[in-house]
């Protein structure tokens, strides 16, 4: 009796065992339409992957686990956290689709009476994340809009300001979650806004999506980001964002594609760099991580206001000029400060007189922050 006990025990777990497998195969199979499909077709396969969500929980948690959205199968992480989300009801995912800010009745009531739902969406934080993305990626043009289709016998004044606002909604929708997204920092949505930032053909989005990639992706971004910076075809604004948002990373190759960009032809792209090496190398963030004792960031600061002052005597553009000194003045390094005190006195552009003397300023207030360097 007691073998047969075992025996049926041992069929009993065979059993279970081949089903979980069928199960996690028909979960791929789901995985693999969402991802080829769009709008109904893609609502479709998402409900087959919700109906078998409750045999596959542990299989969805692992397969959306938050390292599995830095490779090349991000995708299929979303797509598991989206069925698992959706099987448990997740409010954080409905209130996605049910924003205020795209209601003409709201948002035309606003002191800027134009819909946008980036607060909206920031609010909701991390657990709403993969719902944002299914959104652009996935349900944009099927997405519950504010303003309604007009029906057959409407008049061609009202069909037209119809798709005026449903177009204007839309883009909002878009553009709100782009920057919510950068506001959250989830390092899930690292390589979705990589991807914008490559593909997009809506330029304001892309520079979103710029600062997005660093925050998310950390040295990750590095490659990403400097490949769009040096790439001329890509529009000069879309460039400037690349290097401004280099500064969010720091090391070696971070560093020296701001240098090179300091030396670019486009004078919007030399601006951007040298935001992204304020950024980078500012007194403030090396305040923070001396702290953590990293004497590389003290090399970094100086590498950066040595190159900002080297481009500043060859700047023939006052715009720059300007947003070099500033970029100095934020970094704080006392090797710049005789060297603004000289451009104060000599210049005779009042606005980059009036940030060299600003900059100097503020290097000799953090004189005793500064004393080591």
């Amino acid at each position: 009796m007691r073998k047969v006990a075992v025996i049926a025990a041992c069929l009993l777990l065979l059993g279970a065992y081949a089903r979980a497998q069928e199960v996690e195969k028909q979960i791929d199979e789901v995985i693999a339409s969402m991802n080829e499909a769009q709008g109904e077709d893609y609502l479709k396969a998402r409900a087959q992957g919700v109906a078998l969500a409750p045999q596959a929980r542990e299989y969805l948690a692992k397969k959306a686990a938050a390292g599995n959205w830095n490779g090349e199968n991000w995708r299929d992480a979303l797509c598991a956290a989206l069925i698992a989300g959706w099987s448990e009801g997740s409010a954080h995912f409905s209130r996605c689709y049910e924003l205020k800010g795209l209601k003409p009745e709201v948002y035309t009531k606003r002191a800027l009476p134009a819909p946008n739902v980036q607060l909206e969406l920031e609010r909701l934080g991390k657990a709403a994340v993969p719902a944002m993305i299914e959104i652009f990626l996935k349900t944009l043009e099927s997405y519950p809009l504010g303003t309604p289709q007009p029906g057959a016998g409407a008049d061609a004044r009202s069909l037209d300001a119809a798709a005026r606002a449903r177009a204007a909604e839309r883009r909002a929708l878009q553009v709100g979650i782009i920057a919510a997204l950068l506001r959250i920092a989830d390092k899930r949505a690292f390589r979705f806004l990589a991807e914008v930032l490559r593909e997009s053909r809506d330029d304001e989005i892309r520079v979103i999506a710029a600062s997005g990639t660093a925050v998310c992706g950390g040295e990750d971004s590095v490659p990403i980001l400097a490949k769009v910076l040096s790439a001329g075809k890509n529009p000069e604004k879309v460039r400037a964002a690349a290097a401004s948002a280099l500064g969010y990373a720091s090391g070696t190759a971070a560093l020296d594609a701001l240098k090179r960009a300091l030396s670019d032809s486009s004078a919007a792209l030399r601006s951007g760099a040298a935001k992204g090496l304020a950024r980078m190398a500012s007194h403030r963030r090396w305040q923070l991580e001396r702290k953590l004792d990293r004497p590389d960031v003290q090399a970094m600061r100086k590498a950066a206001a040595a190159a900002l002052a080297q481009r500043l005597g060859a700047e023939g553009d006052s715009g720059v000029r300007r947003e070099i000194v500033q970029a100095l003045g934020r970094i704080a390094h006392t090797s710049v400060l005789d060297a603004l005190k000289e451009l104060a006195n000599e210049t005779s552009d009042a606005n980059v007189k009036a940030a060299a003397l600003d900059a100097a300023k503020r290097i000799s207030e953090k004189a005793a922050d500064l004393s080591g360097e």
